[in-house]
């Protein structure tokens, strides 16, 4: 039988590591057997250089265990350096526009909430030009987190941010969000009418490449730079317990996908969470930790406390040990993959 097929805007694709694009490789993997995927996205560049070898063309065409994927060259950009950040996201937006035309018929459109506002639209320039079913994946709703973290205070900017993706939810045949919370978002963006067709499915971790190391207990404190994923499972196991910690305003806005593998090593969680949010709701659900809510500094020493006063013991080996078994049942990728391929067949 044929497959039906699904054009994912990526924007950060493998080898870049950005946490959206590491997410969109093991989504867009999962669902080959049920769909031929093409991804667009930038030439890698998270780190805002480029190779040289990616600087002669407007687009690459290759193809990654399977996935088809159409690199669109941008400039050069510094992260101190807004200007130039905002035209390498431009150059993407205006080259992702261009390149849906360039991939032929689909069936499906996917994109996530990356670039802010911007990802939205694109999902929607891709359903109109290829008459398809569109997917949107919010993984941090925007202007919200813009206005939780105080990031601009210009109503202009912040009302027109949430017009835009307003419109991009209402285009969409399905919104896919990552937490409760964020569901809850969705309906006090629409307050109650006309809320478009939403469902939740969490991020997800592979459990095969996390997992519980034995401890030798010694008692050191060590700053190590960026881990490259290869190495996560030994810096994740590295502590006796873990920190998640949001600002407070981002319930509903955004969901700390580090729990996943904290989760995943077998590691109880010290959570700075608005009670609520997606993260708390699983650590509580699953005794996995100890919670508060942010600016609550007491309870933060408190809970410190507690669990220096428990070294070594039982609780909190059984802490980690209940948020892998939840994990090993809900929270896989082979889980949520399977959810997301659900969903979008409905369609």
């Amino acid at each position: 039988m044929t497959k039906k097929k699904l054009l994912i805007y990526a924007h950060y694709y493998i080898p870049d590591t950005a946490s959206t694009g590491q997410i969109l490789r093991e989504l867009a993997e999962g669902m080959l057997d049920k769909f031929d995927i093409t991804v667009i996205c930038v030439v890698p560049s998270y780190l805002g250089t480029i190779e040289d070898k990616y600087k002669t063309q407007k687009y690459y065409e290759e193809e990654i265990n399977g996935v088809k994927v159409l690199r669109i060259r941008v400039p050069e950009f510094s992260k101190t350096n807004k200007k130039s950040r905002v035209k390498n996201i431009v150059s993407y937006f205006v080259g992702a526009m261009r390149a849906t035309f360039k991939v032929g018929k689909m069936d499906y459109v996917f994109s996530i909430s990356q670039p802010p506002i911007l990802g939205g639209l694109l999902g929607v320039w891709g359903k109109w030009v290829k008459h398809a079913k569109y997917i949107y994946n919010i993984q941090d709703f925007n202007p919200e987190q813009v206005l939780a973290v105080g990031y601009t205070k210009s109503k202009l900017i912040t009302d027109a941010m949430m017009w835009f993706d307003k419109f991009s939810c209402k285009q969409s045949d399905l919104v896919i969000t990552v937490g409760r919370d964020l569901v809850e978002t969705v309906e006090n963006r629409f307050k109650g009418k006309k809320i478009p067709k939403t469902v939740m499915i969490n991020n997800w971790i592979d459990e095969n490449e996390i997992y519980p190391l034995e401890q030798d207990n010694e008692k050191v404190v060590a700053f190590i730079p960026y881990q490259d994923k290869a190495d996560l499972i030994y810096s994740l196991n590295a502590g006796d317990v873990h920190w998640c910690v949001n600002a407070k305003g981002i319930k509903g806005v955004s969901c700390p996908s580090k729990y996943y593998g904290l989760a995943a090593a077998g590691k109880p969680v010290i959570g700075v969470l608005e009670s609520g949010s997606e993260v708390r709701c699983l650590i509580e659900d699953t005794h996995g930790g100890l919670c508060c809510e942010p600016g609550e500094y007491d309870k933060v020493e408190e809970n410190i406390r507690w669990f220096i006063e428990h070294a070594g013991s039982g609780e909190l080996k059984d802490m980690g040990s209940r948020s892998r078994e939840n994990l090993e049942k809900n929270l896989t990728r082979n889980v949520s993959v399977r959810k997301y391929a659900e969903e979008i067949l409905k369609l």
